[in-house]
């Protein structure tokens, strides 16, 4: 009964505390976007609002306590782990993740030295991938200006880095830039028929099937700094559905036998659409509406049972 008493209190504390990040982040959009969307570090994403609000509620709730709380969180605590389930779901469907943006892979944050930076793109009636010249590259990333859009430069974000680690990081645009340092045919070729032979891709809602058939990207060949060697792939393809896009990354090994598939994940952003309508931006508020309706039921419920018992009183 004890702990049920400082659970019931520390949801209360917890959707103060969350509404109080949601609240900051709300009048912070550059905070927000690096946190949000941060392309290596989802630590201090989930700190934020998860760690910190639950370990912070309980150690309130042992020391502040409540009946109206307790009265509150009868119904707050079931209906916010219900929420949580529920909203990472839904999240996860149209966003591609239940909470936040997924980070690029581990392989990318021990990266050692850049091979090749090759371009490519396919047609919506191409079969296979081919390399081509992107005239419209420069050094400056369109990542570091807008987090939730520049999704192409975040294997370059991660390696600039730790680039004052290994300094070769560093020459990633004259690799780019250099014609010869382009991924080989042979291996462009293996690549193409791994990525469309395989389940990643998604299949475009009916009526655009063009656009969700045409692809643009990057292929990275890297090694890390224990001597592997790497393909990483990110690929933009058009709307499948509604203003809604899909980011590809993928991570091949590159041994000396075989070019394997061994790490892939996907995330969708809305152009036009409702970019920005997810978990990340909308809990804090929910909750914290959520708080307030149910705070007022209780007053209510409350203030009924004061007036039934008065009349009580008055008719004995």
């Amino acid at each position: 009964m004890k702990l049920l008493r400082i659970l019931f209190n520390a949801s209360v504390y917890y959707v103060i505390f969350r509404f109080l990040v949601w609240l900051t982040l709300s009048f912070n959009r550059s905070l927000s976007g690096s946190i949000n969307y941060h392309y290596s570090d989802s630590l201090i994403w989930y700190l934020l609002w998860f760690a910190l609000p639950i370990l912070a509620s309980v150690l309130i709730a042992t020391k502040l306590q409540f009946r109206f709380f307790q009265k509150i969180g009868f119904a707050l605590l079931p209906l916010l782990i219900v929420g949580t389930i529920i909203g990472g779901y839904l999240n996860n469907e149209y966003w591609g993740y239940p909470f936040r943006r997924p980070t690029v892979f581990n392989e990318l944050k021990e990266a050692s030295s850049i091979i090749s930076i090759t371009n490519i793109k396919k047609l919506a009636d191409e079969k296979d991938f081919r390399a081509y010249t992107d005239s419209s590259l420069t050094e400056s990333l369109f990542g570091r200006e807008d987090l939730y859009y520049g999704n192409l430069d975040r294997p370059i974000m991660t390696f600039l880095d730790r680039a004052n680690i290994n300094g070769d990081l560093y020459g990633w645009y004259e690799i780019a830039e250099n014609v010869e340092k382009k991924i080989s045919k042979n291996d462009l070729s293996l690549i193409s028929s791994l990525i469309v032979k395989s389940n990643l891709l998604f299949s475009p809602s009916k009526g655009y099937e063009s656009s969700g058939n045409r692809f643009n990207g990057r292929i990275i060949e890297f090694k890390t700094v224990d001597g592997k060697s790497f393909y990483h792939i990110t690929l933009k393809s058009g709307e499948v559905a509604n203003d809604h896009y899909p980011l590809y990354e993928i991570l091949i090994a590159n041994s000396d036998s075989a070019l394997n598939i061994i790490k892939t994940q996907y995330f969708f952003t809305d152009v036009a659409g409702i970019e920005g309508f997810e978990y990340s931006n909308l809990a804090g508020f929910i909750e914290f509406v959520l708080f307030i309706f149910i705070g007022l039921i209780v007053l209510l419920i409350n203030g009924v049972t004061i007036l039934i018992k008065r009349k009580k009183a008055i008719i004995e």
